[in-house]
């Protein structure tokens, strides 16, 4: 017996269907990583020397100005700028401006800020917006920028001969900068507001004032950074009130000094490098009118005139920190506290100075010329090549495994081995 096949009741319902397989197909292109990006997507276009200001939905149709885009841009939308000098005052959007394109040839959606330089002319930018912003891929000389709003980031650009003054108190991060100069405020990066900061990744040098100042409470952390060559009486990181958390940075050639520390605040330095401080009155970590840091896993040597300074009611905890190669390695004044567990204070001008009467404990520790405490040696530590800032321990130390595990210590060492590698934790910066 044969069937008839059902008709079809529906032709429009049939119609409709088949055409929406059509349109799904169609727009499934599939792109190759070689390929460049559609140009649509809501991004906004800008092109200095584009023939006429277009739409700015394509590099051929760019706008001219960041100033046009921005009027464009929608909630989180995206602007890509071209190589270019621009000049702008104020971004008010939640927007996410990005520098550095070719903006034409064959791969006008190549991204190189070094060599696309999208310039930033303006002797000031206030950034304030009600969202999340993010600036990234330019290049700027005397130019200020700050920053309010919500969430502003500032990533990967090159700021010459001005200054970041962070005045808002929302969230803000300044990650992989190349940072100089400083202008008339207190430091490259000055934050003097209640707010949560990250800065991080980035590079100073040739600073006039100071690299970092921080002032009164905040969330911040300061990490992964270089800081050198501070000028005049500039140091690298300048804290009044301000609690910290201080983590893999490297700081050298600062003419002002490393760390300094004023006025009641609890910040934590863990696994910094503070080395070859310029001539001059420098200290490597400075502590004053009740700064009460921890200092973990960190190492000071080089030409500093004194490794570790501090007076005037500070409370301070020394963890598995190497200071040698100094002039005077720890300096103490008056009514101060000092912990020091696990230490190295070896081959420096001169060791451990007093003055007054401060309360000191020190245990297990290696100190030239010894020091009254439990598990305390005088014994060379035999670092693997002090000139060369290489203060390992040999493999026949004595510092090997004659420390011990503290409550507040580190889990690594500054190199990110594992602590206790051994049968007991190492003293020092560095496990063996």
């Amino acid at each position: 017996m044969s069937m008839e096949k059902p008709k079809n009741r529906h032709p429009l319902l049939r119609i409709i269907f088949q055409g929406t397989i059509l349109l799904t197909l169609c727009s499934c292109r599939h792109f190759r990583p070689s390929e460049e990006p559609p140009e649509s997507m809501g991004i906004q276009y800008v092109r200095r020397d584009a023939g006429r200001s277009g739409d700015g939905r394509s590099w051929k149709s760019a706008f001219r100005t960041i100033s046009e885009a921005l009027e464009e841009a929608g909630w989180n939308g995206e602007i890509r700028v071209a190589a270019g000098s621009y000049s702008i005052t104020g971004i008010d959007r939640s927007v996410k401006i990005l520098g550095g394109f070719a903006g034409k040839g064959k791969k006008p959606n190549e991204q190189d800020p070094g060599k696309f330089k999208s310039i930033l002319s303006s002797e000031e930018i206030k950034i304030d917006p009600p969202g999340p912003c993010q600036i990234s891929g330019f290049s700027s000389k005397g130019t200020s920028f700050i920053l309010s709003g919500a969430n502003v980031t500032l990533k990967n650009n090159r700021i010459e001969e001005a200054g970041i003054s962070i005045e808002g108190k929302g969230d803000f991060s300044i990650i992989g900068n190349d940072l100089s100069g400083g202008g008339d405020s207190r430091g490259v990066v000055d934050c003097r507001n209640s707010c949560r900061l990250l800065i991080s990744g980035n590079r100073f040098h040739d600073v006039d004032t100071n690299g970092i100042y921080l002032k009164g409470e905040m969330e911040a952390t300061i990490s992964g950074n270089t800081i050198s060559g501070t000028r005049h009486l500039g140091c690298a990181i300048f804290c009044e009130g301000s609690s910290p958390l201080i983590e893999n940075n490297l700081i050298t050639e600062c003419r002002g000094g490393g760390i300094l520390l004023w006025d009641p605040c609890r910040p934590i330095l863990r696994y910094n490098r503070l080395l070859a401080g310029k001539t001059g009155w420098n200290t490597a970590i400075d502590c004053r009118n009740g700064a009460s840091p921890l200092i973990a896993d960190c190492l000071i040597a080089g030409d500093w005139y004194t490794g570790f300074f501090t007076l005037f009611q500070s409370r301070i905890k020394m963890l598995n920190i190497t200071i040698a190669g100094v002039r005077s390695a720890v300096e103490l004044e008056r009514d101060v506290a000092l912990e020091m567990v696990n230490c190295i204070v070896y081959g420096n001008g001169s060791g451990i100075s007093v003055v007054g009467e401060p309360e000191i404990l020190i245990k297990h520790s290696c100190i030239e010329g010894g020091w009254p405490g439990r598990g305390n040696i005088p014994d060379d530590p035999h670092f693997l090549n002090p000139r060369e800032n290489d203060y390992r321990l040999s493999e026949n130390s004595p510092c090997i495994d004659r420390g011990i595990k503290h409550p507040e210590g580190s889990e690594t060492d500054l190199a990110g081995t594992p602590r206790p590698k051994g049968r007991r934790h190492d003293m020092g910066a560095y496990e063996r």
